[in-house]
């Protein structure tokens, strides 16, 4: 055992709850009133949403001695940090060219909020002690491993929020709405849907090379550990599934003729493996004997 972890961290992280909770709202109003003081403030928060994400990590290295990329808090607040560092920078390059992402913003803010809040709760974060990781989770692969996945799925949640809105615009960009009204300006704010195609693909082109490196270096890893390269551990499976789909995802958008909704489709089930793969595989009973069982601790 080491130390506790004081109320220090309760705090930041109620502070980062509120954070992304104004950000989304910010996105929003941005969105529907078109100010854009407001959508300056927005991006601001964002930016203090990725400095508290990272003094949290900071924190429990501290507290621990260690790098904090052992738990499933700590991968959560790397994945946080990473998807909403290149949400901001995708929203710059998208301004630059007339492309306002207000909306994705607000999705990618209140990802954040919701995702907190459940792993505030579940795991008791900010209440616990930190304990010395495992022998398992001693290796040079670890960080690597870590870094790699928090980066593919922060680009992955990206991408859905991309696809969402690809398949949502027609709905929300019905004709007929008056340019003054809110609904019409937040239909403004929706960029075309070849925009939103070539960013969903941009996304996950972006990730795909960091989620194979998360199954590469876990491969890697798990031959140091267990003296295998594959165990049939529900994480590696489902980790291998979503890699799977965001292969299909890429193969399909490159060379196939499948329709872009379709092609969204895959993006948006992605997600959903991944979800599962991140979330599902370690608070679900059925995985309980899962060899990651570890990570999902506090």
């Amino acid at each position: 055992m080491l130390e506790n972890i004081t109320g220090l961290e309760q705090s930041l992280l109620k502070g980062l709850f509120v954070i992304y909770l104004i950000g989304m709202v910010m996105y929003l109003l941005y969105a529907i009133t078109g100010a854009r003081p407001i959508r300056s403030i927005a991006t601001g928060i964002a930016v203090l949403g990725i400095l508290g994400s990272l003094a949290d990590l900071a924190l429990r290295g501290m507290a621990s001695g260690r790098m904090p990329t052992a738990t499933l808090f700590e991968y959560s607040l790397l994945m946080i940090a990473a998807g909403i560092i290149t949400f901001l920078v995708i929203d710059w390059l998208s301004l630059r060219r007339g492309a306002d992402l207000a909306l994705v913003g607000a999705f990618m803010m209140g990802f954040c909020f919701v995702l907190l809040m459940f792993l505030f709760f579940k795991l008791k974060v900010g209440q616990e002690t930190i304990e010395t990781i495992p022998p398992i989770l001693k290796s040079s692969w670890r960080t690597i491993h870590i870094v790699g996945g928090a980066i593919s799925y922060g680009g992955i949640v990206l991408a859905f929020a991309f696809a969402s809105l690809f398949l949502l615009r027609p709905w929300l960009t019905k004709e007929g709405k008056s340019e003054t009204s809110g609904s019409g300006l937040l239909a403004s704010r929706i960029p075309s849907a070849d925009v939103l195609d070539r960013l969903c693909y941009l996304s996950v082109a972006y990730s795909f090379p960091f989620l194979t490196l998360l199954n590469v270096t876990g491969a890697i890893w798990a031959v140091s550990s267990w003296n295998r390269y594959w165990q049939w551990d529900p994480k590696e499976v489902w980790g291998l599934i979503t890699w799977l789909v965001y292969a299909i995802y890429l193969h399909a958008r490159l060379r196939s003729q499948w329709s872009r909704q379709l092609i969204a489709w895959i993006a948006v089930i992605g997600f959903g493996v991944m979800a599962f793969t991140f979330l599902g595989v370690n608070f679900l009973s059925a995985f309980q004997g899962s060899l990651h069982s570890y990570a999902s601790g506090k």
